[in-house]
């Protein structure tokens, strides 16, 4: 597991994962779980020079059912800059997810 996130606030993006200095990180693989008794909608980001989460940088656009885990399948990302960073959005707080990976230090 390379990070997991409760959102703190519903419709706000928050910074999921950014790399260390000196690694290269493989992202492979995500599920998002929903605690709540409605579906909620979420949004994946990844920039991989920054900290910019909108329309530009969304890599998946997902929903996920009441009381259920809803693995949004494989998934192939490198990251290689430490200011680079994964973002994730849902319309409830109810939710977590979770990312895979692998990482390569590089120093």
């Amino acid at each position: 597991m390379l990070a997991q996130l409760t959102p703190a606030l519903a419709n706000t993006a928050e910074q999921l994962y950014s790399p260390n200095a000196a690694e290269e990180v493989h992202v492979k693989a995500w599920t998002v779980v929903n605690y709540n008794n409605q579906d909620v909608d979420f949004i994946v980001y990844v920039d991989d020079d920054g900290t910019t989460w909108d329309d530009t940088t969304t890599v998946f656009l997902g929903s996920v059912t009441k009381s259920e885990t809803n693995p949004a399948g494989d998934l192939s990302i490198f990251m290689n800059d430490s200011s680079g960073s994964i973002g994730f959005e849902s319309d409830d707080v109810d939710v977590t997810i979770t990312i895979w990976g692998v990482v390569y230090d590089l120093s």
